[in-house]
């Protein structure tokens, strides 16, 4: 637990730091080029999240994906409501 805490007060104050530089950067920028500036030095800051998180997302999109599957096929099989065409 220890563990957890220090790693998530080191990512804080990282993340705390790069969000006030970028501000003061651009509050005393008067060039137009400083978004570009900014997007292409923090693009791993930008990616790496988005990364991060999207893996967990496709997870359990994938989960509940395939146990919505499952159901309907067990549905199929265990639930006929018609009879065969045979026995018309």
């Amino acid at each position: 637990m220890a563990y957890r805490t220090a790693a998530l007060t080191f990512a804080g104050v990282l993340i705390g730091f790069k969000l006030w530089s970028v501000l003061l950067i651009y509050m005393f920028s008067s060039e137009g080029g400083t978004t570009a500036f900014l997007l292409g030095t923090h693009v791993l800051w930008i990616l790496v999240p988005i990364a991060l998180l999207w893996a967990p997302v496709l997870f359990w999109y994938r989960l509940i994906r395939t146990r919505r599957r499952r159901r309907e096929l067990e549905r199929a099989e265990w639930h006929v409501e018609e009879r065969p065409p045979a026995q018309r």
